[in-house]
């Protein structure tokens, strides 16, 4: 698959820019409640959506155009959009995209009113009180047990389960609401690129629409500039790693890709859960949500909409900085010679019985890196990064950063290996 990408090429030609548009991810959640092609039909008219991303000339044309769904199906999808109050009715040929807290059933969505003995409950929880309803000469809309009333509290909105057998209000801040929560979308994504099947074409044909919210959801997840990619505290391919050899200041370490991971409180993977665990193979209860959500990345990743790009990375903590990239088998051509250039460096500085003992240490020949001596929680991770990027100056200044980034290390490795055939390893600077 071609690279969607902003950033000038070898050549230096210039990408085009601003073939970008947005949707707000909570918007976005209430469309994919509405099924495949809702979901589909609100990607094709946001795609065409003016620079306020809010007023759209496409319609059921632009639906059945962009991809296989039927004209009959398009325009049951473009109808149910506007049923639910996502885009409004056509005035002439324009619609528009409605705001997300102006969306009923859409995270935003003001509260629903309350009546005196509601708003007594909402001050007492708001004051920190346990709620207990009045015994003997009243009850509380029929009810005496003070969680089903707690529950009342949170079916409508009005509280959130603290824990406990605690329960808290729920604020709404109408100013914070109404500001957007954009997510930034390639035009590729849904009108294709080098004459390729459209990506949302290609992720309809699975029928599972929860498997296109995934792909959506990851883009609002990505920072190229800040992680060059998803942060590996998020979702990542894990590494296992060991000591090979030390040679001056330095320390050779051995990586081993290993099985990929995330947690259920991450954003893109929570919709996914459905509250009911079951043991797995190893006894370990487990939502059963787990295994849908790892069939759909499986689905992404063998669609080639999104890969996960080696990293040599200062620790594996959340204010740790990527060192520099170690493109295994993918990635951009400089980020595969950056690896190049310090597994050959670390080869150079370990003995053959050193290899020959890390080889067996892990069971294959693992891939390595020098690294300073005092940086010892170095890690190697797999970041997940989006195949089709959005032509936006952000992506631009990621890959300047990249290029710059590999260029250099690749010449220190350069300069090391250097100073081991001079019997020196003073030449190679620092990370």
């Amino acid at each position: 698959m071609t690279n969607v990408i902003d950033f000038p090429g070898p050549d230096g030609a210039k990408g085009k820019r601003g073939d970008f548009f947005a949707v707000d991810r909570r918007a976005w959640a209430r469309a994919c409640g509405l099924g495949m092609n809702a979901a589909v039909a609100y990607l094709v008219l946001a795609r065409f959506s003016g620079p306020d991303q809010r007023t759209t000339k496409a319609g059921t044309n632009a639906v059945e155009t962009y991809t296989g769904i039927s004209r009959q199906r398009a325009k049951a999808a473009v109808a149910a959009l506007e049923q639910n109050g996502l885009i409004t009715a056509a005035e002439g040929i324009t619609r528009k995209i409605v705001p997300a807290h102006e969306v009923r059933g859409c995270e935003g969505y003001p509260l629903p009113k309350f009546d005196d003995q509601e708003d007594e409950l909402l001050v007492t929880l708001m004051c920190g009180e346990t709620y207990v309803p009045p015994r003997g000469d009243r009850e509380w809309k029929g009810w005496a047990n003070p969680r089903t009333v707690a529950g009342y509290l949170v079916n409508k909105g009005w509280a959130r389960e603290a824990g406990n057998n605690h329960f808290i209000p729920t604020p709404y801040d109408a100013k914070k609401a109404a500001e957007p929560d954009w997510t930034w979308l390639p035009n590729a994504l849904v009108t294709g690129a080098d004459n390729e099947t459209p990506p949302v074409e290609l992720v309809r044909g699975t029928q599972d629409v929860m498997t296109l919210r995934l792909l959506v959801d990851l883009y609002h997840a990505q920072s190229l500039t800040s992680d060059g990619g998803i942060h590996w505290r998020r979702i990542r391919q894990e590494f296992t790693r060991a000591k090979v050899g030390e040679r001056g200041p330095f320390v050779v370490w051995g990586f081993v890709a290993g099985s990929s991971m995330t947690w259920p409180t991450t954003p893109f993977t929570a919709p996914h859960m459905i509250g009911r665990n079951s043991k797995g193979p190893d006894g370990k209860e487990r939502d059963e949500g787990w295994p849908l959500f790892w069939d759909r990345w499986g689905t992404l990743t063998r669609l080639g909409l999104v890969e996960k790009v080696g990293h040599l990375i200062e620790a594996d903590t959340g204010e740790a900085e990527i060192i520099h990239p170690y493109a295994i088998g993918n990635g951009e051509p400089i980020e595969q010679e950056a690896r190049e250039q310090a597994h050959a460096a670390g080869r150079a500085m370990v003995t053959d019985g050193q290899y020959e003992w890390a080889k067996n240490h892990f069971g294959q020949a693992p891939w390595l890196a020098p690294v300073p001596a005092h940086m010892a929680n170095v890690q190697m991770v797999g970041i997940a990064r989006l195949k089709y990027r959005p032509r936006t100056a952000l992506t631009a200044a990621w890959w300047a950063e990249t290029q710059d980034r590999c260029k250099g290390h690749i010449e220190r490795y350069t300069k090391l290996r250097a100073g081991i055939a001079l019997g020196s390893t003073a030449a190679a600077g620092s990370c």
